[in-house]
């Protein structure tokens, strides 16, 4: 599925290539980072992100690096099974607006298409930021659930959200 690259104040939200491998594993080879993510192992190989890579490139996962210059995270919309944001920051950049600002671009981008379903997303339990960022995109709690966390290796709580279409309209623009 063609990814195209989409613009924002700060960042240039561009396909995902192999080249970009060792940058991944840079920036997720990090606890602090994957132990917030279900499917991410720890410790994280060039294997891993060269998989993730071959995954996301030949299948209906629409991905985008966040590059202001460098690779910073990935933010995707998976299609397997509906329409779910998923999304990870190298730790060095967290608190500088980054995720929020890439997911307003990619769900504008998203919502433009008149087919488009609704969003989900989630987050673990104790992971504030995440939470913080799916707030300010206008997502709003649907359900909790237990999810693996591959990295821990263990069951822990999400909290599922959702974003409706006519919500997120509504948010990208205003009256």
């Amino acid at each position: 599925m063609a990814v195209p690259v989409l613009h924002t104040q700060r960042l240039r939200l561009r396909p995902l290539g192999l080249a970009d491998a060792p940058d991944i594993v840079a920036g997720i080879n990090d606890f602090e980072v994957t132990q917030w993510l279900a499917v991410v192992p720890f410790p994280y190989a060039l294997a891993d992100a060269e998989w993730f890579i071959n995954h996301v490139t030949t299948g209906t996962e629409r991905a985008w690096v966040l590059d202001d210059g460098a690779l910073r995270g990935i933010i995707s919309i998976g299609k397997d099974d509906g329409a779910d944001l998923g999304y990870w920051l190298a730790r060095s950049h967290w608190g500088r607006g980054y995720m929020t600002e890439a997911g307003q671009a990619v769900i504008a981008h998203h919502l433009a298409d008149p087919l488009a379903q609704d969003l989900t997303s989630g987050y673990f339990l104790g992971n504030a930021r995440s939470a913080h960022v799916l707030t300010k995109l206008g997502f709003e709690p649907t359900f909790r659930s237990v999810t693996h966390c591959k990295s821990r290796d263990s069951d822990m709580p999400n909290q599922r959200m959702g974003l409706s279409r006519s919500r997120g309209q509504s948010l990208s623009n205003p009256r």
